[in-house]
């Protein structure tokens, strides 16, 4: 890609993808800088600049945007992270900003899957019968320490939930394990995970990307069933799939707002 003027760009992070792009992006000689919704209190640091913490919804970004002079945003944050998106979308059409979203693409199922489709954690739970009966064994909850007050809608199953940050508000009256671990995880350790914890289905959001499909791979040599959350649809607009492609966007003449 050929490097034209060097620009100053603000990433959404908090992504694998974000981090690379921003090293990327600094590597080409770009003034990044990178924000951090402040989901973990120890996240990984990017290259450039670091902003930590809130921004303060659409008008923060919007202020910032237009008071920094800031000539692309990039979108790179998780899949899940629907709300900082659509502040994204409006913050970039006030301020006149372009605006690209970098979304890895979601796992797909294949041979030897045992997936159901589910819209969130409730209509997870309410499938769950399907999947593995109580006795199976354990639950796997892998959508991160929100929602899970939703667990006592099923207390005849017992769970397992592995979070970067401890859970603080446990829900009442159900059998519930707490992991705290940080990953990627490889597929020997999630093999060693559920062996120690008699994994019988996995609760999982479509992430995407290689980070997190170790469970998922295991789970399908286990023929575990995996409860699959759908992700919500992508911000209409320009679309990178990868940081090649987002390099590829950022080195292009900017179109009218």
């Amino acid at each position: 890609m050929a490097i034209g003027a060097p620009l100053k760009l603000l990433i959404l992070g908090g992504t694998a993808e974000a981090r690379a792009l921003a090293e990327a992006a600094t590597g080409a000689g770009h003034d990044v800088w990178t924000s951090l919704a402040g989901v973990t209190d120890e996240p990984r640091r990017p290259a450039g600049r670091l902003l930590s913490g809130a921004l303060g919804g659409i008008d923060g970004l919007t202020r910032l945007l237009q008071a920094e002079g800031f000539d692309r945003l990039i979108d790179a944050t998780h899949p899940f992270a629907e709300t900082m998106s659509g502040h994204a979308v409006e913050a970039a059409r006030r301020a006149a900003v372009p605006r690209l979203v970098l979304r890895r693409p979601p796992w797909t199922a294949g041979i030897g899957d045992r997936w159901y489709g589910v819209a969130d954690l409730a209509e997870a739970l309410e499938t769950l019968p399907r999947a593995a009966a109580p006795e199976d064994g354990r639950v796997f909850v892998a959508t991160g320490r929100r929602g899970l007050n939703l667990l006592t809608r099923r207390p005849e199953y017992g769970f397992v939930v592995r979070t970067i940050e401890p859970v603080t508000v446990v829900p009442p009256a159900i059998d519930i394990r707490f992991v705290r671990d940080r990953g990627p995880f490889d597929l020997d350790a999630e093999r060693r995970f559920f062996a120690d914890h008699v994994v019988s289905a996995v609760i999982a959001k479509n992430a995407g990307g290689t980070g997190a499909m170790a469970k998922i791979d295991v789970a399908r040599e286990c023929r575990i069933a995996v409860l699959m959350i759908d992700r919500p649809p992508v911000p209409d607009g320009p679309l990178a799939a990868d940081v090649a492609a987002a390099m590829d966007w950022i080195g292009l003449p900017a179109e009218p707002v």
